[in-house]
């Protein structure tokens, strides 16, 4: 979704550098000038850090591996997401959504805002039925693969074990898994969505429908996704194989 003061890559990928489907940066003639007209990169530091959970990190404009956005905040819990929304909406401060990371944009380069790690929530949850799992929004195929195999189950993830389960599943989501179990939007249940104002809402089929159908498609577009349940799948073949092609075009 694309607010006057912030645009929301929804999980994944939600990101820098990285995005799916769309730019996360705001217009320009949506956006200020500045980092914000009423606040300092370094008093976002001190503000939010009251109110965030212990463990979450904010790093600063003098941190070196960040040149361009100016705040960088990596959550450990997904409250602390719309705790973060909430602050940029009212200090009229651009934000994004960092998953993983895979790709780059030429617009995320120029963007200067507040970025929203989520790369710490990895976290794993099988649901009673076992017929599927809760994933936090900062996972990637190569730990979705590793903790449901040794359970006996996988799911659907993209193609590239480095890449985040939710920047593809929120854009279709092809995957190897594909010709067997569909796409990994195929298999969202439901997901746990930050609005652009700071909401929390738990979108399915029967809550929030038309937004759930949306999500499942076009979903960097219409919020922070913190968590999804997922279906999962019994393991029941051990050894998978494929092949890579690649064509080369022949010049004179």
């Amino acid at each position: 979704m694309l607010s006057k003061f912030g645009s929301l890559l929804a999980s994944g990928l939600m990101l820098f550098p990285f995005t799916v489907s769309s730019s996360p940066v705001v217009p320009h003639h949506l956006r200020a000038a500045d980092f914000s007209q009423t606040v300092t990169p370094a008093q976002v530091q001190t503000d939010l850090g009251k109110f965030l959970s212990k463990g979450t990190q904010i790093f600063g404009p003098s941190s070196p591996s960040f040149a361009n956005i100016e705040v960088v905040i990596e959550v450990t819990q997904e409250a602390d997401v719309a705790k973060i929304v909430h602050y940029c909406y009212q200090n009229s401060i651009d934000f994004l959504t960092y998953n993983r990371g895979h790709g780059l944009t030429n617009t995320l380069a120029k963007f200067q805002g507040t970025q929203i790690n989520l790369s710490q929530l990895t976290g794993i949850t099988m649901q009673p039925d076992k017929k599927s799992a809760l994933f936090q929004g900062g996972v990637y195929a190569d730990i979705v693969s590793d903790v449901l195999w040794d359970l006996g189950y996988i799911a659907t993830t993209g193609s590239g074990g480095c890449v985040g389960l939710l920047g593809p599943g929120l854009g279709g989501g092809f995957g190897r898994y594909q010709g067997q179990y569909g796409l990994i939007s195929d298999k969202i249940i439901s997901l746990s969505i930050v609005l652009a104002d700071d909401t929390i809402v738990v979108v399915n089929t029967s809550s929030h429908g038309d937004l759930f159908w949306a999500m499942k498609g076009a979903g960097h577009n219409f919020g922070i996704v913190t968590s999804a349940n997922i279906k999962i799948h019994p393991k029941v073949v051990n050894t998978w194989h494929y092949h890579n092609y690649v064509w080369f075009t022949r010049t004179a």
